[in-house]
């Protein structure tokens, strides 16, 4: 039984920290790798971020350097399966909801693996994502968004099953957005109507919010919170989104961006390296070697880790 000075108050909610697990894994350097967790507990998908600079030989994990390898772990650190990584220019991974691995290349090709590390498929994103590239993507339990670099343009598929990429409308930005966030399909969007499309939520560079359907794209100015925003993240039941500009302040507002339920100032205008919803109550922000858990009432919890975090919900 826990002892009660572990849970600390935030207004009318209680939150604590406990240790669910002791990772059966060692020396994992997770600053050094591209991770994807499926939700509620499921499996870890860790590959080397090609992007890091590695010396020659092998890593603390014993992995060498010069041939990474997609390791599958359970929640608890025991490896399930890995396989030999020879794909360049992993944008995202994620799981749908057969528990199957998602990957999106920067090329439009998209790569499913079981979580046995056996690929079940593959498919391309078409034409204009091979030639511009993909910058950004979101992948949910069913279909995938991803960004295009040099037009940002958006295109999704809504069925891993049957996958056809759908040009949604034109998002008329003259520069990259600054962040995006999506509604998926059939979520209830911010003009509290269903569709089978998703609906993406971009921060533009001018501080407005850019919100694109298959139809039309539409952008507002927001009254209640002062963008440009480096962090966009919705909440897990589709009704409120945490915004994060770049003076450091965070906004949750309700998605139709017309009712602003809390603004707290982090005084850190860093992005953080990540941002998650904790239940629907507050938001967890993670800097280098810093957590912070934040309530909807200027109410506050600090901690502090000596190395790097993954945040998964």
């Amino acid at each position: 039984m826990s002892n009660s000075k572990d849970w600390v108050q935030l207004h009318e909610s209680y939150y604590r920290k406990t240790t669910l697990y002791e990772m059966l894994w060692s020396n994992m350097e997770l600053d050094k790798y591209l991770i994807a967790g499926a939700p509620y507990g499921g499996p870890l998908a860790i590959v080397r971020d090609e992007r890091k600079v590695l010396l020659l030989g092998y890593d603390k994990s014993n992995e060498p350097a010069h041939r990474p390898r997609m390791r599958i772990f359970s929640s608890a650190g025991k490896l399930l399966s890995s396989f030999t990584w020879n794909q360049r220019g992993l944008v995202a991974m994620g799981w749908n909801e057969d528990e199957n691995l998602v990957c999106i290349l920067y090329t439009g090709s998209v790569i499913i693996y079981s979580i046995n590390g056996i690929r079940l498929n593959s498919f391309e994103l078409g034409p204009a994502c091979r030639e511009d590239k993909i910058a950004e993507a979101h992948i949910w339990s069913s279909g995938l968004v991803v960004r295009t670099g040099g037009k940002s343009e958006l295109y999704c598929v809504t069925n891993f099953n049957d996958p056809i990429t759908i040009k949604l409308a034109n998002v008329n930005l003259n520069k990259p957005p600054t962040s995006m966030a999506v509604l998926p399909s059939s979520s209830k969007s911010s003009n509290t109507s269903k569709s089978n499309y998703p609906e993406v939520l971009l921060g533009a560079a001018s501080g407005s919010i850019v919100i694109v359907n298959r139809k039309e794209s539409q952008n507002i100015l927001v009254e209640n919170a002062k963008g440009p925003f480096a962090k966009m993240k919705i909440s897990p039941n589709k009704s409120k989104i945490a915004c994060f500009n770049d003076e450091g302040t965070l906004f949750v507002m309700s998605v139709d961006f017309i009712e602003q339920i809390t603004e707290f100032a982090t005084k850190s205008k860093v992005a953080p390296k990540d941002m998650i919803w904790c239940g629907e109550d507050a938001i967890i922000m993670y800097w280098d070697k810093i957590l912070l858990l934040v309530g909807f009432y200027g109410h506050f919890i600090k901690y502090t880790y000596d190395g790097p975090l993954y945040l998964c919900c």
